[in-house]
């Protein structure tokens, strides 16, 4: 347990470190951080904090470095560390205007959601596709290729399309087709894959093998884990201090480029269900720890249509700044898409 003085010790050097990324000495703390005590002092502290796994120092001259735990702690006692809003009214309203007018179109509402949180935190940011929990099917098309091959063409809500090649028993004509895709669609649209199951539909063979088809799509997009995304800010990271030195630089790009970060940060973000996750360092499931930190929250309508979004940045990121983003934008999204899908 942390005395106060070693919480504000702790917090003066992440603060420090954070924006300067230079190791802080004791006697710039005492000078510094208002704490009435000696650098004789300070230094006792800093030996417990490192002795503890808080900080780290090259050698007992040098300044003190935040670890892992170190952020940890701060994370978790960052409502009592800061009142300060992070992000303005102005800015608030602004990026909820722009997400009313983006809300229509999906691919433009992601896009923009991406790149205002990474301009928002000063990072990289991924946000996933929002995935329906239980799809509902828009309508259906039977499209007539070569002989008794057909394209099974299934819109699920939001325009989300799947498609499957599926042989008939028989060649059936584009007319016929037309007839087949009118019926199925008169006893289908707006059912899920439930409902369908619970519903005795007969009509004929042909119809019939095209349902079986339609509850296989279902059951595969209602199993499958949405990994569609998009990214921003990748400047943002690379041009962070502690990534400019050569090596660290070509590793960080060449887990971006061969996809590992990203795999990676996918796995934390599916498996998170916290209104806010905060993933410091060692604590991010990889082979090789690279000195990274994710902040991931969930939006959407719960038990109906979510994503999630997720922002990636040093272990020494501003994680007030960071979290402020996070749920700001997790909580404008969420609310532009009630009102868009009139919830």
């Amino acid at each position: 347990m942390l005395s106060i003085r070693q919480q504000n010790i702790l917090k003066f050097i992440i603060i420090q470190y954070t924006n300067t990324v230079l190791p802080v000495g004791s006697e710039y703390i005492a000078q510094n951080a208002k704490l009435n005590v000696s650098p004789a002092t300070i230094r006792k502290e800093l030996i417990e904090l490192e002795s503890n796994g808080y900080i780290t120092r090259p050698h007992t001259s040098a300044g003190s470095i935040p670890l892992d735990k170190g952020y940890r702690f701060y994370v978790e006692n960052a409502e009592k560390l800061s009142l300060k809003q992070s992000i303005t009214s102005d800015e608030k309203n602004f990026v909820l205007n722009q997400l009313s007018q983006a809300s229509q179109d999906l691919e433009t509402f992601v896009a923009y959601s991406v790149e205002t949180l990474a301009g928002l935190v000063g990072n990289m940011a991924i946000v996933t596709i929002p995935k329906y929990k239980v799809p509902k099917i828009q309508y259906l098309q039977l499209i007539p290729l070569k002989g008794v091959f057909v394209v099974l063409v299934l819109v699920l809500e939001h325009n989300d399309v799947r498609q499957k090649l599926v042989r008939l028993n028989s060649v059936v004509d584009s007319i016929n087709l037309q007839l087949i895709s009118n019926t199925l669609n008169n006893y289908l649209i707006g059912l899920t894959l439930k409902e369908i199951k619970s519903k005795e539909i007969l009509i004929d063979n042909i119809s019939n093998l095209i349902i079986s088809d339609v509850i296989d799509i279902l059951k595969e997009e209602e199993l499958a884990k949405s990994y569609d995304h998009k990214i921003d800010g990748l400047l943002n990271l690379i041009n962070q201090p502690e990534f400019t030195e050569n090596t660290m630089f070509r590793t960080i790009l060449q887990e971006i480029e061969n996809g590992t970060l990203v795999r990676s940060v996918l796995a934390e973000i599916s498996d998170s269900t916290e209104v806010v996750k905060v993933i410091i360092g060692q604590e991010i499931r990889k082979d090789d720890v690279l000195p990274l930190s994710l902040v991931i929250a969930n939006y959407g309508i719960p038990n109906y249509v979510t994503g999630s979004l997720c922002a990636i940045g040093p272990t020494r990121m501003q994680y007030r700044k960071t979290i402020d983003g996070v749920q700001f934008m997790a909580s404008a999204m969420s609310e532009s898409m009630q009102s868009t899908l009139h919830f």
